[in-house]
């Protein structure tokens, strides 16, 4: 049972460090945070479950609906507000694993995804969030920075 949750920890987690490194890219580009991602989540979800339903469509658009459709069956439901949770879940992973850095948005969308699934494996599932984010309450106190970000020295330029 161990080894079927770390993969299934990997997993999540795989979620959690794409969604944070998209918001990585923004913000190396833009120098904000834009919090869309989990919208564009949904809204993949909806389109993907539609084409997958349509006759006549090619590979790789089945591909990119299928993957939509299979995140969305993962968290068991397919609604409206389904991208939330993960958008909030990747921008607590991007202050983890320290704001622009690409490599620590995936360590740390690793380490929460296995965090959380060890959690509600050996836990109760009910505080599944509360670890998760606990978990970057604890990190904040020991490194504000993020655990994989250089600290600097004065504000902003």
């Amino acid at each position: 049972m161990f080894f079927q949750q770390l993969v299934n920890g990997l997993t999540l987690g795989s979620v959690y460090a794409v969604i944070a490194i998209g918001y990585t890219l923004v913000f190396g580009v833009l120098n904000i945070v834009n919090m869309a991602h989990g919208g564009i989540i949904m809204r993949g979800a909806y389109i993907g479950l539609l084409l997958v339903t349509m006759a006549g469509w090619g590979l790789f658009p089945a591909l990119g609906a299928a993957a939509g459709v299979l995140i969305a069956l993962s968290f068991n439901a397919l609604e409206p507000t389904m991208g939330t949770s993960m958008g909030f879940k990747g921008m607590a992973v991007l202050i983890m694993g320290g704001l622009g850095n690409v490599g620590g948005a995936m360590a740390g969308g690793f380490i929460l995804g296995v965090a959380e699934v060890f959690s509600v494996a050996y836990g109760a599932s009910s505080f599944r969030d509360a670890v998760a984010f606990g978990l970057i309450i604890l990190i904040l106190f020991i490194r504000p920075q993020g655990l994989f970000a250089k600290a600097e020295k004065g504000g902003r330029p």
